[in-house]
């Protein structure tokens, strides 16, 4: 309905939309700058907002313009609040066997990253 009535040739937010041609809000650049800042110094990044705001287009964008063979990117949507769970999950998206204690699955995962 919505492609007739405004005269797309496509529906303008579906996930198969290539990062490229994505709408270049301010917003959205300003996230991608952020995300180029982690890429330049390494670490982690944690991204909110309300939804429909574009998180999950922006790290779309972002991971498709990523060199695959110098970073690994890991999408953790709706992780888990307790940060043992946090951790487990986090070392389960990066296929780590998770060693018993909080503290130890922490060591696995700075070693790994």
């Amino acid at each position: 309905m919505h492609k007739e009535y405004f005269g797309f040739t496509r529906y303008p937010f579906g996930k198969e939309i290539a990062g490229a041609d994505l709408f270049r809000s301010r917003d959205f650049i300003g996230c991608q700058e952020k995300m180029e800042f982690l890429q330049r110094h390494g670490g982690l990044g944690v991204i909110w907002g309300a939804p429909g705001s574009g998180k999950s287009a922006g790290l779309r964008s972002f991971r498709e313009a990523l060199n695959h063979n110098r970073f690994r990117f890991y999408y953790l949507p709706d992780p888990p609040l307790s940060l043992n769970e946090f951790y487990r999950t986090v070392a389960a998206a990066m296929a780590l066997r998770q060693a018993g204690r909080r503290a130890a699955i922490f060591r696995q995962l700075q070693e790994h990253i």
